[in-house]
């Protein structure tokens, strides 16, 4: 009989910062207080396997709300954490963290919503992002082990597998 994926759900709507994020996904790891790193290094590393996943990577999450929690993770708290990594940053890399800073004051660039998403994607992990629009009782954004998967229900929108999430991002902007 294969072995069923671990899946930990994330509430969106209790994310209203990058630190929301950690303890929400900490709490769904390990319950209340539990831990999933407080930077995100930590949480790449945490996705690897261990720190209260199965090791062998047999897990999921589904980020539930996620277009509630990327609006609060968007530009406003994108400044916020850049701001913070430009104090605490080695000089050599002030011009860097200075120019993101910049970029993001402007709208541009990612966000931390991107930073996460990117990072389930590149520790391939599965995220299935879930959310409501006018067109779809619910969708899934899907990012991890197979690429990306974009599933809408309840709504004419077919499934469509996609490669990358710059590319969902730009298609699906107003979606997720």
């Amino acid at each position: 009989m294969p072995k069923r994926d671990a899946v930990y759900f994330i509430d969106g709507r209790r994310i209203r910062s990058l630190e929301d994020f950690l303890s929400v996904v900490g709490e769904a790891v390990s319950g209340p207080g539990g831990y999933f790193g407080r930077n995100l290094d930590a949480v790449a590393d945490c996705l690897t396997g261990g720190y209260g996943t199965p090791e062998d990577g047999t897990f999921r999450f589904v980020w539930q709300y996620s277009r509630e929690s990327r609006s609060a993770l968007g530009y406003a708290e994108t400044v916020r954490q850049l701001e913070i990594r430009f104090e605490q940053c080695h000089p050599d890399n002030k011009a860097r963290v200075h120019r993101e800073l910049d970029r993001a004051i402007a709208a541009e660039g990612p966000t931390v919503f991107d930073w996460l998403v990117d990072i389930f994607e590149f520790r391939n992990v599965e995220l299935e992002l879930q959310w409501e629009n006018a067109f779809a009782k619910a969708s899934v954004l899907q990012v991890g082990r197979a690429g990306v998967r974009v599933v809408a229900r309840g709504s004419p929108l077919s499934c469509t597998d996609l490669t990358s999430t710059s590319l969902v991002r730009t298609l699906f902007r107003s979606r997720y």
